[in-house]
């Protein structure tokens, strides 16, 4: 007979020899042949083989096969009820070195084998050890995840959702980590852990979680005990950034030497960081602190590697990230930092997508997308606030910029360094962090410091009130007043910004104005396209050009007292620059700056040299309204010619 794979013979030798020695009584009154059979290799295509030469030898000693069977099957079951237990006399799993002993209910230890009985003998749940260790709990969400122990070489760790363990569809996706599930038993694993977890409410532990960093009803993760974070990928690289390393004096002098060096930009995204984790406490939505320069070795990213590292591990992906991501990739980092400051590096990466104020918009609601559910309904609509630093070659916010974006962010250009050795302050920063984030979330968690942090944000925010917007000046006191409070929680160093340092970086009602943005726009289109605007003396050629419209001329200046532009290339041009034609001519109208026929805001004018009238926008150059012209005709749209 050809030798079974897997059988040593020297194993199977041994087998036989024992074997021989038994009699008729010890098979059928004893216990010492099931011992042995039940001491050898597990392994089901192993055990049946020697229990094929087992049942032949009590053949041979005249045991008939049907008894030596029911013997054996009696021996198994009382081998297994002998298993270690609790006191109370239940079974429970005792698999070497699991991390937690768990009662085993219905379900039996053979070997390393979990399985179940049933009236044809032992089915295989998994053919190696597999238990729930621990139970996690969102704070939040009330989402609970399973922590699964489980052996092959050694033991492993791995947090799965709930609804994961609970499909057989899902489940399967376990064997990508090393567990032996597959489409024949994952029905049964599922089952299995299901079962296990019930009977065992008592005995595993529960842990809290957290899917985000920063404020909790109970403190500031990650700096609550027993509050641990479960996830994976990116964002569990991103936690476990935020710790202590190195020395804290060596990163105290680093950071102070910065602040003596004067460099305002570097001192400002500095406040930025602190000031992230207040904006919950002043119930402020999110603002961007732009750092940008368009020369190379100015030691952006150092300074924005300076700001992370009050809380992590600075390096541009650890705990700061490359700005190119999708939008919902950024929105999921905004969850995840949530009240930390979001650090995000090189903004030219993400050209090629046009202007970023959909991006500064959804970053500073605060609020993700609300999603439909599979199973109908809506999602939980994360939400977060905090700073987010970001720095480049160019700007953020563009000449088009609507004025809302413009608002949330405030630009700081730097014309030089902003430090003085940016390659020394990396290495220093990179090997000591972590230390100032805990200490000034201890401290502002007594009430008396906060509201003397309050009470100096609101004097800045009064002070300021007159030079910028209420957003504008709001982003700058917060910044003003964390940077002050920094200064008197972690650094001692006398060295506080002041409003003169960030009023330059400040917007005003006019630089706001999306408006007056609109309008200086389409003046500086029609001064490029002037030879597309026709005048009464300019007639005869109009033939050999794209006509945008009419220039009325005062006749003893020769400057333009109108200007008529076709309300179809008004419309193209406004939309083309990112503007609402709509929105412009309603502001346009309440500054005077265009001509209207009544409720409406496009007027039909005479075009010389073309022979028909057509609807335009006519814009008043000297700012004030005017009668209506002589030669503006009102006509039906059915006369019109389209």
């Amino acid at each position: 007979m050809t030798q079974d794979k897997g059988i040593s013979q020297e194993a199977m030798q041994a087998f036989k020899v024992a074997l021989s020695e038994f009699t008729y009584s010890d098979f059928v009154e004893g216990d010492e042949p099931y011992t042995l059979l039940a001491d050898v290799a597990t392994a089901p295509e192993v055990k049946a083989r020697f229990e094929q030469l087992f049942e032949k030898r009590a053949q041979q000693c005249g045991v008939p096969i049907r008894m030596v069977r029911t013997i054996l099957k009696d021996k198994m079951q009382a081998r297994r009820t002998a298993e270690p237990s609790h006191g109370d006399g239940e079974k429970v799993f005792a698999f070497d070195g699991q991390p937690i002993a768990l009662r085993a209910g219905k379900y039996v230890a053979d070997g390393d084998r979990i399985c179940i009985e049933d009236r044809n003998g032992l089915e295989v749940i998994c053919p190696h050890p597999i238990i729930p260790s621990k139970r996690y709990v969102d704070i939040e969400t009330g989402a609970e995840a399973l922590e699964i122990s489980f052996r092959r070489e050694y033991w492993k760790r791995l947090d799965v959702e709930r609804g994961r363990l609970a499909s057989a569809t899902t489940i399967i996706q376990l064997a990508n980590q090393g567990i032996s599930v597959t489409s024949e038993n994952s029905r049964q694993m599922v089952k299995y852990l299901s079962y296990i977890d019930d009977l065992n409410r008592d005995i595993i532990p529960t842990e809290k979680t957290s899917s985000h960093l920063g404020w909790i009803e109970s403190g500031f993760v990650p700096y609550v005990d027993g509050v641990s974070y479960t996830g994976e990928g990116t964002f569990s690289q991103m936690y476990k950034s935020v710790k202590e390393k190195g020395s804290y004096k060596k990163w105290l002098e680093t950071i102070k030497g910065i602040r003596a060096a004067g460099c305002i930009q570097a001192r400002l995204v500095m406040a930025a960081s602190f000031a992230s984790v207040l904006l919950t406490k002043f119930d402020a939505l999110p603002f961007f602190v732009h750092l940008w320069s368009a020369r190379s070795g100015t030691g952006k990213t150092v300074a924005l590697e300076t700001a992370a590292s009050v809380w992590a591990d600075p390096q541009v992906g650890a705990f700061c990230r490359p700005m190119k991501a999708t939008t919902v990739g950024l929105e999921q980092l905004a969850v995840f930092t949530c009240n930390l400051p979001l650090c995000l590096d090189e903004l030219q990466t993400m050209q090629g997508r046009g202007g970023f104020d959909d991006i500064v918009y959804m970053l500073c609601e605060g609020n993700g997308k609300t999603r439909g559910a599979r199973n109908g309904g809506l999602r939980n609509s994360p939400s977060w606030k905090n700073c987010i630093i970001t720095t480049g070659e160019m700007p953020i916010i563009g000449s088009c910029s609507k004025a809302g974006a413009v608002n949330r962010v405030i630009e700081l250009e730097c014309k030089g360094k902003v430090m003085p050795d940016a390659k020394s302050v990396h290495r220093a920063i990179t090997a000591n962090y972590g230390f100032a984030g805990r200490r000034f979330i201890k401290a502002i968690m007594d009430p008396k410091v906060m509201r003397a942090i309050e009470k100096d944000q609101q004097e800045i925010f009064d002070r300021l009130a007159e030079v910028g917007t209420d957003k504008q000046v709001l982003s700058a006191s917060i910044l003003l007043a964390a940077d002050h409070a920094a200064e008197k929680l972690i650094f001692q160093d006398g060295i506080r910004l002041t409003e003169a340092d960030i009023l330059p970086f400040i917007k005003n009602d006019l630089e706001v104005d999306s408006g007056r943005r609109a309008h200086e726009f389409l003046l500086e289109w029609i001064a490029e396209n002037r030879t597309g605007f026709v005048t009464s003396t300019a007639a005869e050629i109009t033939r050999t050009r794209n006509i945008y419209g009419y220039v009325e001329l005062d006749k003893d200046t020769g400057k333009a007292k109108s200007i008529w532009v076709i309300g179809k290339s008004f419309d193209e041009v406004m939309t083309e620059g990112g503007f609402s034609p709509a929105s412009y001519l309603s502001w346009a109208q309440g500054e005077g700056l265009i001509r209207c026929d009544g409720a409406n805001k496009k007027v039909v004018k005479w075009i010389p040299g073309m022979g028909i009238h057509t609807r335009c926008v006519c814009l008043v150059m000297d700012g004030k309204p005017e009668e209506k012209a002589p030669e503006m005709t009102t006509v039906l749209d059915a006369d019109l010619p389209w």
